[in-house]
């Protein structure tokens, strides 16, 4: 089997072409999805897995597999390891409009984010895979925040080098205090039964633990300030960075066809689902890449009372 590795449109991300999930990966095919991975951040497999069974496989070339914390947010499924995002599940739980089309209704809606950064041990990756799309939208954007914090003006990059971020888990995108759409409004709520997650800080610069580089550990929602700072000082700063690192010229935006998928490096990557109309069928598959009990933050909580 060979496989060829092209850059992304934006040069956000790369393509993976030619990988044959009905035959086994062997072991040089696997190393050069994972260096791939590590080097690029996102990658996109065009009809690449027909069943849960290979993408499972595929997952596993990345880590060791675990789930998710948030088991409200998911459907059920056979599989514990694989999540399934399900449009009929998700209209139960929140319904969005925007106030100037209040005729147009729709679900799946998440705005830029990184997985589990509300916690210290952020989860390293994720797969997603199409199973059945919308008539109309569902497409899914990433943000490579390596590019991001290269791009910051040398002045920034040395102001920020040794501050820390708070976040709180956000259970409802309208409290969202930053990177919030002011258009966004709520058509219904449903029940939800989040589990508490204590306030986390984590560093605004961070290293990756696996390349080396710098990136700009910034995540728009579950955002809450700098630790430290003055609060007016803080939004003023958290604002100017959220606008920078959710810049259209780092972002990659996948308009899915059946049986794409997308790997993304959740230590180096924002993303957002834009979201579909009410009433349209979606299904989505996803596994999570463990972090391997790596440490990125610290609980606060813990800290005030040491």
């Amino acid at each position: 089997m060979n496989i060829k590795i092209k850059p992304l449109p934006n040069g956000i991300g790369v393509e993976c072409i030619g990988l044959d999930l009905s035959q086994p990966i062997n072991e040089a095919i696997k190393q050069t999805l994972y260096s791939s991975w590590i080097d690029n951040g996102i990658m996109v497999f065009k009809n690449a897995a027909h069943t849960i069974e290979e993408q499972l496989n595929l997952s596993r070339c990345f880590g060791t597999l675990e789930v998710h914390p948030v088991k409200s947010l998911v459907s059920e499924s056979d599989y514990p390891e694989l999540m399934v995002l399900e449009s009929t599940a998700q209209s139960k739980l929140s319904v969005y409009y925007r106030e100037a089309e209040p005729q147009k209704p729709f679900v799946g809606f998440i705005p830029w984010h990184s997985d589990l950064v509300f916690t210290t041990q952020p989860n390293h990756g994720a797969i997603l895979r199409s199973v059945e799309n919308p008539a109309q939208g569902g497409h899914t954007a990433w943000i490579d925040t390596i590019a991001a914090y290269e791009a910051l003006p040398a002045s920034t990059r040395k102001a920020i080098a040794d501050l820390e971020v708070e976040y709180n888990f956000c259970t409802s995108l309208l409290d969202a205090p930053y990177g919030r759409d002011p258009q966004l409004r709520m058509q219904h709520k449903g029940e939800r039964n989040f589990p508490t997650f204590p306030a986390v800080a984590h560093p605004l610069v961070r290293q990756h633990p696996v390349s080396g580089r710098l990136l700009l550990n910034l995540s728009p929602l579950h955002l809450t300030r700098i630790v430290g700072m003055d609060d007016r000082q803080s939004d003023e700063l958290l604002q100017e960075l959220v606008a920078h690192v959710t810049r259209q010229r780092f972002s990659y935006v996948h308009e899915w066809q059946p049986d794409d998928m997308v790997l993304w490096d959740n230590w180096r990557t924002l993303h957002s689902a834009l979201g579909y109309p009410l009433g349209e069928r979606r299904l989505v598959h996803r596994t999570t890449i463990s972090g391997g009990g790596l440490a990125m933050g610290r609980t606060l909580e813990q800290t005030a009372v040491a």
